[in-house]
């Protein structure tokens, strides 16, 4: 019975909302805070608005990667694993309430790391506007991301990842 609650719950409407409540009292952690993370750097984009660098390790890298923060709260991932395990997430604390719990991902074509950098370049500059829309806190959805500043991080983040992707093949050509 107890197993039957809990498919039903996870599957129904009222999932959601308790998810919501729930990550709205406990705050979700900064992804930089984790153990696998090297080489974390912070680009201030403007007040409240933050990117950070940092270098997947195993179980997922050697590979770049970043998130965007609004509010302290994670509104973009851009995760640039080679072949086809790159992609991106947007809005990832909001998927944790849909049925499942799943976190959306948006995978880059297969490419090399340096493709998926490209790419993730692309999607920092012109997706990210889309994503603080989409989000269901009123202080994101509202929050104007300066786009002369946003293109000055999204080159600094390219360059970062190169500098990143570089220093990783050296290590593994060791």
């Amino acid at each position: 019975m107890k197993n039957q609650l809990k498919k039903w719950l996870k599957n129904s409407p009222l999932f959601g909302i308790l998810q919501r409540i729930r990550y709205r009292l406990r705050p979700f952690p900064r992804r930089s805070s984790k153990s696998y993370l090297t080489d974390v750097k912070t680009f201030p984009i403007q007040e409240g608005v933050i990117l950070e660098t940092y270098c997947l390790g195993p179980p997922f890298g050697p590979c770049p990667a970043a998130s965007v923060y609004i509010h302290d709260e994670e509104v973009m991932r851009l995760d640039c694993i080679e072949g086809v395990e790159g992609h991106f997430h947007v809005n990832l604390t909001q998927s944790l309430f849909y049925p499942g719990g799943e976190q959306a991902r948006f995978y880059f074509p297969d490419g090399t790391v340096a493709e998926h950098i490209e790419n993730a370049e692309f999607q920092l500059r012109h997706n990210l506007d889309y994503a603080r829309r989409q989000n269901y806190k009123r202080s994101i959805r509202e929050i104007q991301i300066d786009k002369a500043k946003l293109d000055d991080v999204a080159g600094q983040m390219k360059a970062e990842f190169l500098r990143l992707d570089l220093e990783t093949k050296g290590k593994n050509l060791k």
